[in-house]
């Protein structure tokens, strides 16, 4: 079953980034009043956008927050300075201006932010009252949010990334093992639908979140070779969800078919599976046994025999290749879970 204490963990970690957040987004204000900042908002909002779960993810989004203001900032003040003021001009200098780094932009994480930041500026000074000390009032702004956010990461909670990249592996690697553990009868009843899919969907996104973590970590300073090691986690952990999707997919095929001696071995052989990942995510010195022979035996033999009986009945071709789809993603993953042992193993000795 899917445990309590891998959700709980979960929500902690949501409770800490919210109070991070929030201590962010007070201090930016109090900082920006205090420093007159004229729109001192921007320092509230750039806090609140930077701070994330990590050291490494705040740094990486502070980094490119304040390459994108800075970069928009001068390109903006520049045509604002350089066009007539006009209605005609403004409009045509800001489409052009926004295109030309909208390009600049595309595939450039560092830059998204300097289209908004360059249309922002053309605008304000073309208004009346507007003018080119906006450019060095928004880097400001923006400059002081990032330091805070930094800053707040550093201050609370603060985690090593290695430390807590391992951490979210194995919590991971546990949920999928309390998925495998009831595979085999939440794919079985239709009543049980909701309970596989919402399974399903939470592993989805933790994974998504644990590799955008890995990709941020990959960026940040001194950080990008356990960033490269951790690759190879995540994929070894998205190989044993896969496995886990086809092989629920398999189950359900199978469901309504009179073959109870591959049912009882495939519940088996996800028994053990799910006790084998479940031991490889408890720590260091836990002991991963292999895949128990006898029950890949058993469903070797049973699969074999519905093989046999459904060439001399000529019944049911498609349950029976249902049957070989399921033992086919039972074998990949016995190898995905022993890879995965030996991922975990690397990342904890790293």
């Amino acid at each position: 079953m899917i445990r309590p204490s891998s959700i709980f963990a979960s929500r902690t970690r949501d409770m800490r980034l919210a109070l991070k957040v929030a201590v962010a987004a007070g201090l930016a204000f109090v900082l920006a009043t205090l420093a007159q900042l004229p729109q001192g908002y921007w320092s509230v909002i750039t806090a609140v956008l930077v701070v994330q779960g990590s050291v490494a993810g705040t740094i990486v989004a502070a980094r490119e927050r304040a390459a994108g203001t800075v970069v928009g900032a001068f390109f903006g003040g520049a045509v604002a300075l350089l066009h007539p003021q006009t209605v005609l001009s403004t409009s045509l200098a800001l489409s052009l201006s926004v295109a030309a780094l909208a390009f600049l932009a595309a595939g450039r994480p560092a830059l998204k932010v300097a289209p908004v930041t360059a249309a922002i500026l053309i605008v304000a000074t073309a208004s009346p009252g507007g003018s080119f000390d906006l450019v060095y009032e928004r880097i400001a702004e923006i400059l002081l949010g990032c330091v805070i956010g930094i800053a707040v990461t550093f201050a609370i909670f603060p985690t090593k990334l290695h430390h807590e990249l391992t951490s979210e592996a194995e919590e991971i690697a546990r949920e999928i093992a309390g998925l495998l553990g009831d595979l085999m009868n939440w794919a079985s009843n239709p009543n049980d639908a909701h309970k596989l899919l919402g399974a399903h969907d939470r592993i989805r996104r933790r994974l998504s979140a644990f590799e955008r973590a890995v990709l941020d970590a990959r960026k940040a300073p001194g950080s990008s070779a356990l960033g490269q090691q951790r690759g190879a986690l995540v994929r070894a952990l998205w190989r044993v969800r896969n496995d886990s999707a086809a092989i629920g997919r398999a189950c359900a095929a199978i469901a309504s078919a009179d073959m109870p001696d591959v049912k009882a071995a495939a519940k088996a052989a996800l028994a053990d599976a799910s006790q084998r990942l479940m031991a490889a995510a408890k720590g260091p010195h836990a002991a991963v046994p292999p895949p128990a022979p006898e029950i890949r035996r058993r469903l070797d033999e049973a699969v074999q025999a519905l093989r046999v009986a459904g060439a001399e009945t000529g019944r049911d071709p498609a349950r029976a290749m249902a049957a070989l789809s399921l033992a086919y993603s039972l074998g990949a993953l016995d190898g995905n879970v022993a890879a995965l042992a030996e991922r975990l193993s690397e990342a904890r000795a790293a």
